[in-house]
């Protein structure tokens, strides 16, 4: 309860029109809208669905020798260039390449039939897509990180991000723009931040340059049912847009200044005619996204296995766009995948690989090892890791996570020494398969909408383009 008892900045009218519902967390169906962007959203929502029933990975068995090269190919920067492409007004199936980054700014693309036929060879203007994120990078930790596209290394929430994006439209250009300091924690500093950038975007496109989308997997949830429990001791219907967009208005402006004066800057960005994509949030169906009822703000769901709206996803009643809720991490040739597109998504560190298809044996610390490492002064600790070190056999040393191994249903996972970083940071971790070889620890993955919005972006601005190229 937010203990709200001050109504005096909302309308008499908020009041009376406050009914009785029954809002319940469940699983609802996927919302359905009238207008021509609504239609195509319900579209992509079924094909989300579809996707993520089937886990199909289409490539055409009759296809071109230099299109083949591209698509059959595990290194990450070719997976990168290509992507399947459902025309929501038909349903027909295409693949969509990118053979050329030309100088002049354009991007060449080849787009294939189901048959694999060439259906046409153009140059297209890339659709600009500004991801709004935290995207840091810090220098002292560059030996934590994965590679991703164009050398992009994964160092931030604002780059996995990012990569959604590239990876589910090739065609489109996708930049980052900072919104965290070295603490993003702190709430005031990352309002600053995130409205410079927004009256930046403002002065360019006021300065003429093409915005087409932008994406902000960041907000914060309101649960709507107990703020008018608490103002008026009813429940409140918010399937009404045009009431939420007055109320929260409303609220921001007496209660908070920087989601106020975010609202204000992003309805001067829609005016332009870009287009925003929100992650509606993952606190569940009763929680509503503070930026909901903004003209041109569109909000972006996720999807649970059976195709139905994930319990966990925030603003259902209000939301246009879904995609899937959960983003598992995958072992695929040539690296780890995240998106669930053909091919991997970022390769692992060289580090790890020096480890892959060893066997830990004489290599993992024993209890006693470890007592004696941590009873040490750490000034001391360097050298008796490498008289450790020199002892083994392999010359690299292993320590099992006990709490990552209770995860990994008791099949071990070990850090190593070598890795030059804390023990415990994510993706840096080993386990053993089935025949007791070592192999990278991938663990579960927290992804939800943040995710599901940068992924939907793309979809929208690939299929913008895509009904160009076919009809132009």
């Amino acid at each position: 309860m937010l203990g709200i008892s001050n109504t005096a900045f909302l309308p008499v009218s908020f009041g009376s029109i406050a009914k009785k519902v029954n809002v319940v967390n469940r699983e609802v169906e996927v919302p359905d809208f009238a207008t021509e962007d609504g239609k195509i959203a319900r579209a992509l929502n079924l094909q989300a669905v579809y996707n993520i029933k089937t886990h199909e990975d289409f490539i055409p068995k009759t296809i071109y020798e230099c299109d083949r090269e591209i698509v059959e190919s595990d290194e990450i920067e070719d997976n990168a260039k290509w992507v399947p492409w459902v025309n929501p007004k038909d349903g027909k199936m295409y693949t969509v390449i990118k053979t050329a980054d030309n100088e002049d700014g354009t991007k060449t693309v080849r787009v294939l039939d189901e048959d694999g036929e060439l259906v046409k060879e153009c140059d297209i203007r890339p659709k600009k897509i500004i991801v709004l994120d935290d995207a840091r990078y810090i220098e002292e930790e560059k030996d934590r990180w994965y590679t991703a596209i164009n050398g992009d290394e994964l160092s931030s929430h604002g780059f996995i991000v990012a990569l959604m994006a590239k990876r589910n439209n090739p065609l489109a250009d996708v930049e980052i723009l900072n919104t965290s300091d070295d603490n993003p924690l702190d709430y005031g500093a990352r309002g600053e931040m995130i409205l410079e950038n927004l009256q930046n975007i403002i002065d360019r496109l006021n300065g003429g340059e093409k915005i087409d989308a932008i994406n902000m997997s960041f907000g914060q949830g309101w649960n709507l049912r107990e703020i008018f429990e608490d103002m008026f001791d009813e429940d409140i219907n918010v399937c009404n847009r045009a009431f939420f967009a007055d109320f929260m208005k409303c609220y921001a402006q007496k209660m908070d200044s920087f989601l106020y004066e975010e609202r204000q800057l992003l309805e001067q960005i829609t005016k332009h005619g870009t287009r925003v994509f929100v992650a509606a949030g993952n606190d569940g169906s009763e929680y509503y996204m503070s930026y909901i009822g903004i003209d041109g703000v569109e909000l972006v769901g996720g999807l649970a296995s059976n195709g139905k709206v994930s319990p966990h996803s925030s603003s259902s009643r209000l939301t246009p766009h879904f995609e899937k809720f959960d983003y598992p991490l995958a072992l695929k040739r040539g690296g780890i995948n995240v998106t669930g597109l053909h091919g991997a998504d970022f390769s692992y560190p060289e580090f790890l690989k020096k480890y892959e298809g060893k066997k830990p044996e004489g290599n993992t610390m024993t209890d006693e090892e470890h007592n004696e490492l941590i009873s040490l002064e750490y000034s001391k600790r360097y050298d008796y890791i490498n008289k450790l070190k020199a002892s083994k056999k392999d010359k690299f040393l292993l320590q099992e996570n006990r709490e990552l191994t209770i995860e990994n249903n008791g099949i071990p996972v070990y850090g190593s020494f070598d890795f030059n970083m804390p023990l415990y940071s994510s993706f840096k971790h080993l386990t053993v398969d089935k025949n007791g070889y070592l192999v990278p620890y991938i663990p579960d993955m927290k992804s939800g909408t943040s995710y599901a919005s940068p992924t939907r972006a793309a979809k929208v601005m690939l299929n913008d383009t895509m009904q160009e190229i076919l009809n132009g």
